[in-house]
């Protein structure tokens, strides 16, 4: 997927956190989702929304001890 900077400002915005939406970063490794998502979570922590932050490994290892 290309990069879409409208979008990056869009979310830079944190406009998302008034509709409690959830933010996925998809695409291959070393393209900078890891820098974004902390870069939110720090943002939305700020302001003083909590967050969680897990890879897709956590998440389906939750899953998984959940099932």
């Amino acid at each position: 997927p290309a990069l879409n900077r409208d979008m990056i400002a869009h979310l830079g915005t944190g406009a998302f956190l008034a509709k409690a939406s959830n933010v996925v970063l998809l695409g291959p490794p070393g393209t900078g989702k890891t820098h974004l998502a902390i870069g939110l979570a720090v943002k939305a922590a700020q302001a003083g929304h909590r967050i969680a932050f897990a890879t897709a490994v956590d998440w389906v290892a939750r899953l998984k001890a959940a099932h």
